[in-house]
């Protein structure tokens, strides 16, 4: 199944540490990169059913936000250096007090602690998706770890196939790190709460052969 019709970021703005968030202390993601990206679920202990915005954000300083919209309007916190993303989408009871203070928003939430305050229901915004992408090589990779189905990045498309099966009719995906590169992959998504994202390997072992480059996890359809 090829590139699934997927609800992209009409907006991306960026915060760094000048904004006030920390770089993230390095044994805050460590535990992540052998955890297991279990579809419809979660990464290790950050859950779609328990992980919040505001604790997310006092834990992982550093991240770099985007503010993401279409029908809905989300928060990604993306630590570009790990190839880790999340997104977080913000119900109705946040986005009416924000209103269409988009931009102003990641601004804001340079200033969490304040901002929380003044609007504790976004504080609330549940954790939507995660993605896990591959480096140029296995060595230069940070996420180690392995799906529920037991596959890890760079995969052979032969492994995957054996492993999850033919890919379902998933529509209407909002994946964390979603972006028109993704059109070069060949898009493989299954309504459990996965999708794999196929395309050559560029260097390493694996050079020019189809393997895993970037999973994405979601709530079940």
């Amino acid at each position: 199944m090829r590139n699934p019709r997927l609800l992209l970021a009409t907006l991306a703005v960026t915060l760094t540490s000048a904004c006030g968030l920390a770089p993230a202390p390095p044994d805050a993601l460590a535990p992540y990169a052998s955890a297991t990206l279990t579809a419809g679920e979660g990464l290790g202990d950050l859950r779609f059913d328990t992980t919040t915005l505001r604790p997310f954000l006092a834990g992982f300083p550093g991240g770099r936000l985007a503010a993401v919209g279409g029908d809905e309007t989300g928060v990604e916190v993306v630590f570009p250096a790990q190839g880790l993303a999340f997104l977080f989408v913000l119900d109705e009871s946040c986005t009416s007090e924000v209103g269409a203070r988009t931009r102003q928003l990641l601004t804001d939430l340079g200033r969490a602690d304040a901002f929380f305050a003044a609007h504790p229901d976004c504080g609330s915004a549940p954790l939507r998706s995660i993605s896990v992408s591959a480096g140029t090589e296995p060595e230069q990779t940070f996420y180690t770890g392995r799906t529920d189905a037991d596959l890890p990045l760079f995969a052979p498309l032969d492994d995957l196939q054996a492993q999850e099966g033919d890919p379902g009719d998933v529509r209407g995906l909002w994946l964390a790190d979603s972006s028109t590169a993704d059109e070069r992959f060949d898009t493989h998504a299954y309504p459990r709460g996965i999708v794999y994202m196929v395309g050559e390997a560029t260097d390493g072992p694996a050079k020019d052969h189809l393997v895993v480059q970037k999973i994405a996890i979601f709530p079940a359809q």
